[in-house]
Formats: structure tokens, sequence, C-alpha cells
């Protein structure tokens, strides 16, 4: 029984391919992604949560108690690091 919820943050086509590696582990259960813009998961039934700055804005208000995991699925390194680091600073840790 999977009971761990997670949140994949990215969008595009690396996105995907860190779904199929959750779905492969069968140990957490994707609920949604954000991304600056609606995307790929159109394609797996996946919910868009809306863009990361939007979803953190209120974070702590929207997840109370949740076991709730969250995952950077950006191709560019870049990218994945910033968001590392302004996530961080919030102490969302992933």
């Amino acid at each position: 029984m999977i009971s761990q919820k997670i949140v994949i943050i990215g969008g595009g086509g690396h996105a995907g391919i860190i779904l199929d590696c959750i779905k492969a582990q069968n140990k957490y259960e994707p609920i949604g992604y954000l991304d600056d813009k609606k995307g790929y998961f159109y394609r797996e039934n996946i919910k868009y949560l809306g863009s990361i700055d939007s979803f953190f804005k209120n974070f702590k208000a929207k997840v109370k108690n949740e076991n709730l995991y969250f995952t950077i699925a950006i191709g560019d390194n870049y990218i994945r690091k910033k968001i590392f680091y302004y996530l961080k600073k919030k102490k969302i840790y992933l």
C-alpha cells in the first residue's frame, strides 16, 4: 500500500522519466506536478498544481501534517541547482 505522496517539480520530458522511476518503485503516489506552465503530464493524468513560486508561497498553510515528498525532475543542471537552493532557503527539504 502506497502511503507516501510525492510532488514532481518539473513538467517536461525529464520529469516523465522520473515519473516512470517513481511508478517502478511503487513506494510513492504522485499527486501532482509544479511547473511554470502545464506540460508533459497531460498524457499521464497527473494534476497540475501551478508554478513553483505560487505553490510554495503559502506552502505551510496548504499541507498540514502530510507525509509529502518532493523531487526536482528538471534535466538542466543549472535550473535544478537553482530550484534546490530556492527550496533550501524556504526550509523545504527533498
